[in-house]
């Protein structure tokens, strides 16, 4: 985490890492740049990252997001990225059983290659595609229970659950951090409400 300057109050660096075409780029372009959602973005080659500022707690927190590729050959070079990070977005696409497959190598990876205590979200996109559906929410959300992680169904497309899951990764960190440095006594840790669409018709859920 980097110093506070005029423009925030805390820096957090977090990865976005899975397996390609998992719609990795649409979230980080949707994420940072708030771009419409584009289906013929061109995969990242290695990385890239921009900032967001994210208000939550009353502070400012600068979310440095990397997105990488999910090619076996540029997993060496991705790696020294992953230095210093305070969280990682996992990524699957649950109409690619395949993608949810590999989350446990990705796991492997990252404990093998990654920041130890670093925070992991595992994220099920691509949720308003529910007709071609073939990873359940259940099935999402019990791996995540198993291995420790936060667990979201969203799309980058519609931005269902978007900003939501937005707001608790920052809020998250933030809270981990001042847990680790001071008492978090008598801050007033402020709740992030659910979206307020009605998320049954498309199948983007929240655990």
């Amino acid at each position: 985490m980097s110093r506070p300057n005029k423009s925030y109050d805390f820096q957090f660096k977090v990865m976005i890492v899975g397996d390609s075409k998992t719609g990795k780029s649409n979230i980080f372009e949707r994420f940072l740049r708030e771009r419409d959602w584009n289906s013929n973005l061109i995969p990242t080659v290695a990385v890239d990252f921009l900032k967001r500022i994210v208000p939550v707690l009353d502070k400012r927190i600068s979310l440095q997001v990397w997105d990488t590729s999910g090619a076996e050959r540029f997993r060496s070079l991705v790696s020294m990225y992953y230095k210093e990070s305070r969280g990682v977005l996992l990524v699957y696409d649950i109409t690619n059983r395949d993608s949810f497959l590999h989350v446990h190598d990705w796991l492997r990876y990252w404990r093998r290659s990654g920041e130890r205590g670093a925070r992991i979200f595992l994220i099920g996109n691509k949720c308003d595609l529910e007709d071609e559906r073939e990873v359940s929410f259940e099935e999402g959300r019990l791996l995540a229970e198993e291995k420790g992680m936060k667990f979201f169904e969203i799309s980058a497309r519609t931005l269902e659950n978007f900003n939501y899951m937005v707001g608790v990764l920052a809020k998250e960190l933030l809270i981990e951090f001042i847990k680790e440095n001071e008492s978090i006594g008598g801050n007033n840790v402020s709740h992030i409400p659910k979206n307020k669409e009605d998320n049954s018709k498309s199948g983007c859920n929240i655990w």
